[in-house]
């Protein structure tokens, strides 16, 4: 990670990792019923919830890039991290399952430190014949 990227993982290690029991986000996060995956803007994996953490079967994933961990197509991860599009339904294969993410970017300060991914097993019937993603939004 280069020196420009140093406080960009401070701020997500301040509120995402230490004093975990005191932190609401984490909070919300560790009692959401979806997988969340949270990286940082070099692809590597700095959050995962205890869902998916028991998903992945307690691995190790923190710290590892994200893209060793799941299939998912990077021109949608580059242009979350670069551009700050949001997207909805994206295919995704972890552990040889299908699963559905929505991906947004983590913004501190008017600057993008990170993103989130949010893992779903299915989507309602309708959404899975469109089988392409959706964009939700566009900076």
């Amino acid at each position: 990670m280069d020196n420009g990227l140093l406080w960009e993982q401070k701020i997500i290690d301040e509120i995402f990792l230490k004093n975990k029991g005191d932190n609401i986000i984490s909070a919300v996060l560790e009692s959401c019923k979806k997988k969340v995956l949270i990286v940082n803007t070099d692809n590597e994996i700095v959050y995962i919830n205890k869902k998916t953490n028991f998903f992945l079967a307690n691995s190790g994933y923190i710290g590892k890039n994200l893209f060793s961990v799941l299939e998912i197509d990077k021109n949608y991860i580059k242009k979350c991290l670069l551009d700050g599009c949001a997207f909805s339904l994206l295919k995704i294969i972890i552990k040889d399952k299908v699963l559905y993410a929505d991906l947004a970017p983590l913004v501190f300060n008017s600057q993008i430190i990170g993103g989130l991914l949010v893992l779903k097993e299915k989507e309602d019937s309708f959404m899975k014949l469109l089988n392409y993603p959706t964009i939700l939004t566009r900076k």
